[in-house]
């Protein structure tokens, strides 16, 4: 996703601050069908453990039910265990490719119903 396509109506990117430093960020892109995705979570090395990302995570599902999404979705790196907890602890379950996203063994799939 780039800085465009974050800036467009259907994102709403969230960003942690500490004493105005950026230390983490995500995002909510909206698709077609009530379908939300969850992008672009990050969290600054210095910072992780301290439930960052399941605090952007939150406002993320928030802002979404919110909006009357009835599904969020996301895909991550096969090698980020840490991301693999945040989800699974925020109610997420695997699922197979979401979107337009191909199977790969390179990626990990995730879903959360919001009904």
């Amino acid at each position: 996703m780039t800085v465009e396509q974050m800036a467009d109506n259907d994102t709403t990117v969230f960003i942690a601050r500490d004493n105005g430093l950026a230390v983490g960020c995500g995002a909510l892109k909206r698709h077609d069908g009530a379908v939300g995705e969850v992008k672009r979570m990050y969290t600054r090395p210095s910072h992780r453990g301290q439930k960052i990302g399941a605090g952007i995570v939150e406002r993320i599902e928030a802002l979404a039910r919110n909006e009357g999404l009835k599904r969020l979705v996301l895909e991550t790196g096969d090698r980020h265990p840490a991301a693999w907890t945040v989800y699974e602890r925020a109610g997420f379950s695997r699922c197979g490719p979401v979107l337009d996203y191909p199977d790969s063994g390179w990626s990990v799939f995730y879903e959360k119903s919001l009904a």
